[in-house]
């Protein structure tokens, strides 16, 4: 209403901070390793007030509501990197292994009844609704390998394949997902000489993928609220789990050409 958008305050708090490092170094020709860890952090404070006087919440003199919610994020990745070329074949191998873990907490407060008008504090509320605060989060770790390969910069090869486990499933927790691939990269051929075409290139690949999202947290878990009655701990029943869900799995198969025409035209 426009009693509450004059005289009450709907503010978001938030500090942020993203980061990411690396380290490379050679250890034989050829063989690199390769690290990096990335980590993120979020705390947010919203506050939303309406006033004791003017608006909707008047006939309660006021209320007040604050959630504050707070995010870790970091990712570890290590990586072995070969790269060997020897007369027209070029090679490239890696082996990975990949840690992330995600978490969450909230906390939430409300209530009505104030006593000043435009203290933000929660002591100022004199009737307090049932607080509320919870936690979520998910750790995910990876183990993969691919190798490319090609012969005079034409003929395309490569495979790949990986090994997930995610703490979101119960008894099923690891999958298996790889995929291969071949090009020609037909421009590059010698009876190919038409100067309207720089480079042409038929491409073709077939995947497993595996999704863990779309799941919640804990879909595993029977879930229960938990309630005050009298003054004891009750519980509810919220939700039943699955223990035996696991990765969901696609198959893709993909073909296709990527092209260039001079200066002013390109797809694939």
């Amino acid at each position: 209403s426009i009693a509450d958008a004059t005289y009450g305050v709907d503010r978001h708090n938030r500090s942020e901070l993203n980061g990411r490092g690396y380290l490379n170094f050679n250890i034989v020709d050829g063989l690199t390793f390769e690290n990096s860890f990335g980590y993120q952090y979020y705390n947010n404070n919203y506050v939303s007030k309406n006033d004791k006087f003017f608006g909707s919440a008047a006939s309660t003199n006021g209320s007040l509501y604050k959630n504050n919610s707070e995010m870790n994020f970091y990712n570890i990745l290590n990586l072995l990197r070969y790269k060997k070329s020897f007369s027209s074949h070029n090679l490239e191998a890696l082996v990975a292994h990949e840690s992330s873990e995600f978490k969450v907490q909230n906390t939430i407060l409300s209530g009505n009844q104030l006593v000043d008008p435009y203290s933000l504090d929660f002591n100022n509320v004199i009737v307090t609704n049932p607080n509320s605060g919870y936690t979520n989060s998910y750790a995910l770790e990876s183990f993969f390998g691919q190798v490319n390969y090609d012969y005079d910069g034409k003929y395309l090869l490569s495979g790949s394949v990986r090994r997930d486990g995610s703490s979101r499933f119960l008894n099923n927790k690891w999958g298996t997902f790889g995929a291969i691939g071949a090009g020609w990269v037909i421009s590059n051929e010698e009876f190919m000489n038409i100067d309207a075409i720089d480079f042409l290139k038929l491409k073709a690949s077939y995947g497993v993928i595996g999704d863990q999202g779309g799941v919640g947290y804990y879909p595993g878990y029977d879930k229960f609220n938990i309630v005050n009655v009298n003054d004891k701990p009750a519980f509810s029943f919220d939700t039943k789990g699955n223990p035996d869900l696991t990765w969901e799995t696609s198959k893709m198969f993909q073909t296709g050409v990527e092209f260039r025409l001079g200066n002013y035209l390109t797809g694939n």
